[in-house]
């Protein structure tokens, strides 16, 4: 691309070549803005023609290209299957907000369940402190019966 727009730019300020057609150019008066021409032709026959008539030469050009029912077929068969890429892709679309759709349901059902865990376990801790508490009183009140008995049996 950059080379087609270089010779574009240089084309319009050089057709010819000095050398060639005996005009004198910008570049023996010095001038700037000359710029060199450049030839984009090839040298050598792009098609080889092979001696034959011109039937069989009509006839290798219509068998090179593809009839228009081919074409048909080509592009009936393209449709089917971009409509099939497409019908899968939707159907891609519909299960990913599905998808979605389930796992924003369980991330609030997870958040649910760690509040009522966390609710449960401060329950639990408290529950715990107040039966190490009850616990001890037990204990000392076992203890002052103990103590009691003795002095009644002493008594």
């Amino acid at each position: 691309m950059a080379s087609l727009a270089l010779a574009i730019a240089f084309v319009g300020k050089s057709i010819f070549n000095s050398k060639e057609n005996d005009f004198p150019n910008s570049a023996d008066d010095g001038n700037d803005d000359y710029a060199p021409t450049y030839c984009f032709m090839a040298k050598g026959a792009k098609v080889l023609k092979y001696p034959s008539s011109e039937s069989s030469e009509d006839e290798s050009d219509e068998n090179l290209k593809p009839s228009y029912s081919k074409l048909v077929k080509i592009a009936v068969k393209q449709q089917k299957a971009l409509e099939k890429v497409q019908n899968m892709l939707d159907k891609s679309d519909d299960m990913l907000g599905e998808e979605m759709d389930r796992t924003q349901t369980l991330t609030d059902d997870l958040q649910r369940v760690q509040s009522k865990f966390d609710n449960l376990q401060s329950h639990h801790n408290s529950l715990l402190s107040d039966h190490e508490k009850l616990s001890y009183e037990f204990l000392q009140r076992k203890q002052d019966l103990e103590k009691l008995r003795v002095s009644y049996e002493d008594l």
